[in-house]
């Protein structure tokens, strides 16, 4: 049995230690050998001792980060008496590990720091100084010396009484901050829903291919028939498409939400979701063109809000702000410009993943939509990861299923989406069907697939609708609705 016993002051009275580590890139000698990329995590250990010598000791565990070698470690906040004993130059060990489901994790690499190293890492990645914000992951045994990935410091403070941040020579030293707009537009709703309608609209080497959603419909209705579960040719009820919405005037309005939590990683860096370099685009870039411009072809002033969450502004998370300089852009072009113009600004990158508050706001736009002038609204959602209250989500999507709206959400990145698929799933049987969930990896490198696979229930959950409202499309509109239409 192994026990040591140091002075240490009433909890949380020390201050604590604010971090992010994030890996630039990690050698993995069995790539090769796998299918998929491991899923990583680190641990910090403090240097404790002991009647024969040092003993490092495990103070912090990170959470996994699913099937990336490019990682982005949740932030993280440690008591500063537990990390180190309010002794900032005390060795710390971080170490990085493969993780395993059975447990038994391997070791990938570590490297030896200090609080106040850690502190002053963070703070020449605050001022872009990459090459001295990083450590050299070596690996264990004899190749001591072999570096094995590169480890950088995202952020790094200490917080004293929930307010100021100093380094250990007194100097102080803000959690980095990632630009995002700082206007007094970004208002945070928190509104019940049964008050959506105050929410404010605006507070605060890939080629773009568009899928024809009336195709879509005509595709599902074929199948439908010869399946012999839709109405047959001899039925005297008529079977309504999409394209005779199209045709009769519909309007698609079309609303983007983008996640900046810190999950998606520093956005100056390679490897992370939201790096843009070359002119190339990045995951969430190639989700608005495709997706976005093929919604976007059946709405008639293409005004379309752009909105981010999971962000921090003046000290506060965020969970809905404007993207842009204006309430809405133009086109699905002008999109894209709101959402790179959130990197020129000083929002920080947060959490957590809480999409309410969008919703809500696309639910206020659809609360206006005068469906007899055959309008509807999709709400499309880019995230990275599982939405915080599961419960919440589920009852607000099953409140907003009688507006004309359709929520579409697709998951960006390698995050184990299955929560979202059962929030998905549970809201389309206890409500109208108006949800749906696409992962981008599975089709990030064939735009008509991702376009095809996000769209392929809208123009069903379009037709739904309007026929449960009893809206017709124009040629049909002098007949009876009574079997049609609740």
């Amino acid at each position: 049995v192994f026990a040591h016993i140091e002075p240490c002051s009433e909890e949380g009275a020390g201050g604590r230690v604010v971090f992010q580590l994030s890996a630039l890139r990690l050698e993995w000698k069995q790539r090769m050998l796998s299918r998929s990329e491991p899923s990583t995590f680190f641990e910090i250990a403090r240097q404790t001792p002991t009647s024969i010598g040092n003993k490092w000791v495990v103070v912090y565990r990170s959470q996994p980060v699913l099937e990336s070698l490019r990682p982005c470690w949740d932030k993280a906040e440690v008591d500063l008496e537990t990390f180190c004993n309010r002794d900032t130059e005390r060795p710390i060990l971080v170490s990085v590990y493969i993780h395993k489901k059975k447990g038994n994790h391997a070791l990938l690499g570590s490297f030896e720091s200090t609080v106040k190293i850690l502190l002053e890492k963070a703070e020449a990645g605050s001022e872009r100084d990459w090459h001295q914000s990083t450590f050299a992951l070596q690996t264990p045994g004899y190749k001591a010396y072999e570096s094995v990935g590169t480890i950088a410091v995202m952020e790094g403070s200490i917080i004293f009484d929930g307010e100021s941040a100093t380094t250990t020579n007194g100097d102080r030293i803000s959690p980095r901050p990632l630009p995002i707009d700082t206007s007094s537009r970004c208002e945070s709703t928190s509104s019940a829903y049964s008050n959506y309608g105050n929410v404010i609209d605006s507070p605060g080497s890939f080629t773009s291919v568009t899928v024809d959603m009336a195709s879509l419909q005509l595709s599902q209705s074929r199948t439908t028939s010869s399946s012999g579960n839709g109405h047959d040719s001899t039925s005297t009820s008529p079977r309504y498409t999409f394209s005779d919405y199209v045709e009769s005037g519909l309007d698609v309005a079309l609303s983007v939400a983008i996640d900046f939590t810190s999950s998606n990683g520093d956005p100056r860096i390679p490897g992370t979701l939201h790096y843009n370099s070359d002119g190339s685009l990045n995951d969430y870039e190639e989700t608005i063109m495709s997706v976005g411009k093929a919604i976007a072809k059946y709405s008639k002033d293409e005004d379309i809000p752009v909105w981010g969450f999971g962000a921090k502004y003046g000290g506060l998370v965020r969970h809905l702000f404007q993207c842009g300089s204006e309430a809405t852009a133009t086109d699905v072009d002008g999109v894209l410009d709101d959402y790179r113009s959130v990197f020129l600004t000083d929002l920080t990158m947060s959490g957590p993943t809480v999409i309410l508050d969008v919703i809500k706001a696309a639910a206020s736009r659809a609360k206006r939509y005068d469906v007899r002038s055959l309008k509807y609204g999709v709400l499309l959602i880019l995230t990275d990861g599982i939405v915080s209250d599961a419960e919440a989500t589920k009852s607000l999507l099953h409140a907003v299923s009688d507006l004309p709206l359709s929520v579409l959400i697709v998951g960006i990145g390698a995050a184990d989406f299955r929560l979202m698929q059962e929030i998905v799933e549970y809201s389309n049987q206890t409500s109208r069907p108006n949800v749906s969930f696409v992962a981008y990896r599975p089709h990030q490198h064939d735009p008509r697939s991702l376009s095809r696979a996000a769209l392929k229930d809208i123009p069903a959950q379009v037709v739904d609708y309007l026929k449960r409202k009893g809206v017709p499309p124009r040629r049909y509109s002098g007949l009876s609705e009574t079997s049609n239409c609740s």
